[in-house]
């Protein structure tokens, strides 16, 4: 585009294409350039979200396996409570799958016969819960903001396959005059 347009001015004095002016050229190539600084804004803070969301994660994962482990450990001479234990996983194998796993174990947690009982001093059931919402809330955030970029990055990419064609169409006029 930017080098149709330094041809433009090259030839303007004896012809200009009659659908677009050179002035509608230097407007769409604007809107480009500002269709994809907003693109690579929304792109960044995005994976500035989605880089705290996985701190988030890999910390939540962390203290999944910790408790799951612990509390089968903790509870081996108790059927009943390891058959509750027994279907929980901590694979981690992604966002969505992490933060079921989460969800799971911390309902399975809330079951226990000991109320108060904690995996370690640091994993305890608040902190677990509020770490697990707020990477809820994160993973919310960024699914938002990576929708946001995608919709953003799709009409620069629509703006710039319009330019592209009216640059050919434009190559095809100028060389025939």
């Amino acid at each position: 585009a930017l080098n149709t347009r330094g041809a433009q001015d090259a030839i303007k004095a004896d012809w200009v294409w009659p659908e677009k002016t050179v002035a509608e050229w230097d407007a769409d190539l604007a809107d480009l350039n500002l269709k994809e600084e907003a693109a690579n804004a929304a792109e960044r803070g995005m994976m500035l979200k989605r880089g705290l969301l996985d701190r988030d994660l890999d910390d939540l994962h962390d203290r999944t396996v910790q408790g799951v482990t612990m509390a089968r450990v903790a509870h081996r001479g108790q059927p009943e409570v390891l058959a509750l234990l027994a279907n929980l996983k901590a694979a981690g194998q992604g966002r969505a799958a992490s933060m079921q796993e989460a969800l799971d174990w911390e309902k399975a947690w809330d079951t226990l016969p000991d109320a108060e009982w904690n995996p370690t001093v640091s994993n305890t059931k608040a902190a677990f819960r509020a770490l697990r919402l707020e990477a809820q809330t994160g993973l919310e955030e960024m699914t938002g903001a990576h929708r946001a970029w995608r919709k953003l990055k799709e009409d620069f990419n629509q703006a710039a396959a319009e330019l592209y064609e009216n640059c050919v169409a434009w190559y095809a006029a100028a060389c025939a005059v």
